[in-house]
Order: C-alpha cells, then structure tokens, then sequence
C-alpha cells in the first residue's frame, strides 16, 4: 500500500515534494501527531505558509496547506519521517539516503533535507 501510494503521488504534473527526513526517535510520537491534527490548526509553518496534519502510517506523516486537503489533488506537500531504529550516524546516513533515491526514482523533486540528531 505505501508504494502504490508514493507512486500515486508522484504520477501528478508539476509535483513539487518537500521531505524532510527526521531522524530522532519520539521526535513525532503519536500524540503529537493527534495534536496536530487540529481542525484549523497548522502543525507548523515552513517559508511562511502553515501545514496541517493530513495522514499518518508507520512513521511516514504528511502534511499538506489550508485548501489542499485532499491528498489525491494537492501541489505542496511535507512529508516526516521517523525512523526510531536509527541510532548511531551510520544508519541515519543509510536512512536519509535510501528515502532520497525512493524519491528520485518516482519523479520526485527534493528540495531540502534536514537530518536531526536524538537529543
């Protein structure tokens, strides 16, 4: 379901992706994920535009603006990622750069990356 997913998403015109690959374990646990999730409210903002919480499944969490709420029909997107698994810099290396080239190998279009480590 994931990869029929990412395909789907991919397959849109003009697709512009922003991922974010954070890699800190709890960094988005499940209740933050229920917190922003707020009707209205945006999770966070990046250059100036707020995103709302839109959909959750195994540490992949996406986030799209006000007004593109349906996750079929949508131009900015922000996808998290939590890989709680990854504790030393090797594997958050391994990580990142795995999520890179699944993305570039759907059409994909990374715009910026962010590691961060545990604190």
């Amino acid at each position: 379901m994931e990869v029929n997913r990412i395909l789907r998403t991919v397959e849109i015109p003009a697709l512009r992706i922003l991922v974010s690959v954070a890699i800190a374990s709890g960094l988005l646990n499940a209740e933050q994920t229920r917190a922003a999730a707020a009707p209205g409210k945006s999770a966070f903002t990046f250059r100036g535009v707020g995103y709302l919480h839109r959909w959750s499944m195994n540490g992949q969490h996406e986030f799209t603006p006000e007004g593109q709420d349906d996750l079929q029909k949508w131009s900015d997107m922000i996808t998290m990622n939590v890989y709680p698994d990854a504790h030393d810099g090797d594997a958050l290396a391994a990580k990142a750069n795995a999520v890179l080239e699944n993305y570039k190998n759907h059409k994909g279009t990374v715009l910026k990356t962010n590691s961060v480590p545990r604190t």
